[in-house]
This record gives C-alpha cells, sequence and structure tokens, in this order.
C-alpha cells in the first residue's frame, strides 16, 4: 500500500498536477485522452540538458545505446574512441547540429525520474512501461 501512495504521489507531482488520481481513473483512464495543461513538470528534469548530461557520463559506450539517424540513414558511431580523435559524445554533437535525429535506447531506465515515473504508472495502473 506505502508503494502505491508513493506511486500515485510521484504521478501527481510531475504529470497530473491538479488533477487527483481517482479523477483521472473516474473520467480519463481507458474512456479518453486528457489534456491537463500545466500540470507536467517532466521539461524541469527530462530535457536536452539531462540527455547531454547522460550521455557525456557515458562516453565511451555512448555507441551501446544511442542511435544517430540522419534522413533515412543510420550514421555509424565508432565503438573504440582510443584509435579515433573525436569523442562519441562529439559525433553525436555534430550529427544533432546537421539535424540527426539523436535516439537514446531505453530512456526510461537510464534516467532516474524516467524509471521511477515508470514504475509509478506500473505500481499505480499495472502493466509495463
Amino acid at each position: 500500500m506505502q508503494e502505491l501512495e508513493f506511486g500515485g504521489m510521484l504521478l501527481q507531482e510531475y504529470v497530473l498536477g491538479e488533477t487527483s488520481l481517482e479523477r483521472f481513473k473516474a473520467e480519463y483512464l481507458d474512456k479518453k485522452p486528457a489534456l491537463i495543461k500545466g500540470a507536467n513538470r517532466l521539461f524541469e528534469h527530462v530535457n536536452m540538458e539531462s540527455v547531454d548530461d547522460l550521455l557525456c557520463a557515458n562516453e565511451g559506450s555512448i555507441h551501446a545505446f544511442t542511435r544517430v539517424l540522419l534522413g533515412s540513414e543510420d550514421l555509424m558511431m565508432h565503438a573504440n574512441p582510443i584509435f579515433f580523435s573525436e569523442t562519441q559524445k562529439a559525433f553525436v554533437d555534430k550529427a544533432f547540429q546537421r539535424g540527426a535525429t539523436i535516439k537514446v535506447e531505453d530512456f526510461e531506465m537510464r534516467h532516474p525520474l524516467m524509471s521511477k515515473l515508470c514504475r509509478a504508472f506500473e505500481t499505480v495502473f499495472g502493466g509495463d512501461t
């Protein structure tokens, strides 16, 4: 029960805002989409800076969980930074500046708050996130 309450508090704070969990379940869950303006505070914690921090902290293994797509081309990142003068992070940054899409695989497990929120969704509503 304590885990359920904690999950509900996380969802309330970061996703639902002033909409109560009970109201969300009664009015929206499996019934209709919910547009809750101003409720979501995730942008304060999950943003370009947090992705940048994640990539910087994992220099040397970024290739293992990141895809870089420029149009329909999957740009291959070098896996061994010892033999290259450019860091993996620099490769990602340059590709992004050229318009590439950067996909961080399993971000929901790599970012601490996203991980907690996913577990909260699973605890409160069931299923997998």
